[in-house]
């Protein structure tokens, strides 16, 4: 159980990163 809740929260931390970095690019150009 704790491991699913673990995955979960990781695959949300890469999307949000993924995001951020995006919208800092897309701000650069």
């Amino acid at each position: 159980m704790w491991g699913s809740i673990a995955a979960i929260g990781a695959g949300l931390a890469v999307l949000g990163a993924g995001i951020g970095i995006g919208q800092i690019g897309g701000k650069a150009v």
